[in-house]
């Protein structure tokens, strides 16, 4: 079985996170760097809240540096604010440099007939590789106002119509929706992740 960090920006409840992943890894959570474990396999960035505040955290704890040196050795997971964090910036906050993981920025989801800002409920997912994602496609849950935009569109692996809220870059996997909070095939989905039976 695999080992899981799971980091706490103290932002958010993450009981359903480490619910999830411990279900499928051996799972911890940390909230210094004293407190990483070395032979950690993945590490999950969860959380929702302001992108601004997220980096602040990050970089008052130093570990900016550490999540882009792991980001070339174990596999990432960065769902919603987690997700967010791992581009260049966000249209919440001006002037705020996130990890440069993935270039791209994070921008405002538009309101329209089909959704609302915030984007809050159970939304269909679909992905680009349908021979690879079939039996993962199916509602999921969000709650968010922003939605990323990758530079390189060749790692988006799903969509929100035109929206991108699943990405995948070598190990690393960023996650829009909440695969804690939707149910069934939320699990399904993040044990694929897990085990890397199909992602």
């Amino acid at each position: 079985m695999i080992k899981t960090a799971i980091l706490d920006l103290g932002l958010n409840n993450i009981k359903s996170v480490f619910n999830l992943s411990n279900k499928f890894s051996e799972t911890y959570v940390f909230s210094k760097l004293n407190e990483f474990k070395t032979n950690t396999d993945m590490l999950i960035l969860p959380g929702n809240g302001n992108f601004g505040k997220g980096m602040e955290i990050l970089n008052d704890r130093n570990l900016i540096n550490f999540i882009k040196e792991r980001s070339t050795e174990i596999k990432i997971v960065g769902i919603c604010l987690g997700m967010q964090l791992l581009f260049d910036e966000s249209e919440e906050v001006d002037g705020v440099k996130g990890l440069s993981i993935i270039p791209g920025k994070v921008i405002k989801i538009n309101k329209n007939n089909n959704y609302n800002n915030p984007l809050l409920g159970w939304y269909d997912v679909k992905f680009s590789n349908k021979k690879k994602y079939e039996i993962l496609e199916g509602s999921y849950f969000f709650n968010n106002n922003f939605i990323v935009d990758p530079t390189d569109r060749k790692i988006i692996q799903g969509n929100l119509d035109n929206s991108p809220v699943f990405i995948v870059k070598k190990k690393i996997y960023g996650i829009q929706f909440h695969p804690e909070l939707s149910r069934n095939i939320g699990s399904f989905f993040f044990k694929n992740i897990c085990q890397q039976n199909l992602i």
